[in-house]
């Protein structure tokens, strides 16, 4: 506050090389942050490494953030494809790692090559480009990452929700030869980079009307098939949804129709949809909902 001024207040420099590194910051954003594109930087090449390994990209079970720092610290990880290189007898000569903790952490690497084009988008972090960004990429049809890889930033803003900046962010990543050459390495790990089922672009059914037909809904929590009890992935829950005419977005906001929750949803979500006058929704009627609509 202005009045709270004593006059010995100095001006603030802003930096313009990374304070870690030394890489000369660049201007990004509506906003105009200032960020480092050193990939190799020390201060954001560990969190790059635990953001790859997190759940909503690759999802290594059994794979810890300490574990993922102490690896990093001896150089064994330094960048994602690292991981599949990384052997449960590499893992056993450190202190406190036993055979059958250095089995669960290979074993959930191994499950992980199996993540898809959506998931490594996310998984590397692409600046400016958000999980929506990465869902509606695999919806504009592209079927592996190297297709993706050779789009200008003005083929990438012709497609839906993707706007100048973001387009410009994604092409000069991929422009990169340590970016071409980390995907290279990728796919010679095993690891799946191409579009996944379930993220693929959806021909809406011919669904009966229901309230699901042109909502905008925001899914969170555990799903079970109402009728076996088995386990359905989120994704599976938001594909059904979305053919039956709904619209899926990641977060609640004033625009959201519905907030569906399945078992174990946290105060957070459902706080806010409360603030905002979202309508919540249990499984049970959501599963009701897509039987009326014909999809299920």
């Amino acid at each position: 506050m202005p009045e709270q001024r004593s006059g010995d207040e100095v001006e603030i420099e802003l930096p313009t090389h990374c304070p870690s590194c030394g890489t000369a910051l660049v201007v990004k954003g509506t906003g105009e942050e200032l960020w480092c594109e050193n990939l190799q930087c020390p201060a954001q090449a560990v969190r790059r490494l635990i953001h790859w390994a997190s759940r909503h990209a690759a999802d290594m079970e059994g794979v810890g953030t300490t574990w993922i720092e102490k690896l990093a610290d001896d150089r064994v990880l330094e960048r994602p494809s690292d991981f599949y290189a990384v052997t449960a007898e590499r893992l056993i000569e450190y202190e406190r790692m036993g055979e059958t903790s250095a089995a669960a952490f290979v074993a959930g690497i191994d499950r992980s090559r199996g993540l898809g084009l959506r998931r490594a988008l996310i998984g590397l972090a692409i600046p400016m480009a958000s999980e929506g960004v990465a869902k509606r990429l695999c919806l504009a049809g592209f079927e592996a990452i190297e297709q993706i890889m050779e789009q200008s930033a003005e083929q990438l803003e012709a497609i839906r929700d993707v706007g100048p900046k973001v387009a410009e962010s994604i092409a000069a990543y991929f422009a990169r030869p340590e970016v071409r050459e980390e995907i290279a390495a990728l796919r010679a790990a095993g690891v799946d980079l191409d579009v996944r089922d379930e993220d693929r672009p959806i021909e809406v059914a011919d669904a009966a009307e229901t309230p699901l037909k042109g909502a905008t809904v925001v899914v969170t929590g555990a799903f079970a098939d109402p009728d076996s009890g088995a386990k359905v992935a989120r994704p599976a829950v938001v594909r059904l949804l979305e053919q039956a005419g709904a619209t899926s977005a990641s977060s609640v906001s004033r625009s959201t129709t519905y907030l569906i929750a399945g078992a174990d949803v946290g105060a957070a979500k459902t706080d806010k949809a409360a603030r905002l006058g979202v309508e919540v929704i249990d499984q049970a009627q959501a599963w009701s909902w897509l039987v009326d609509a014909g999809v299920r």
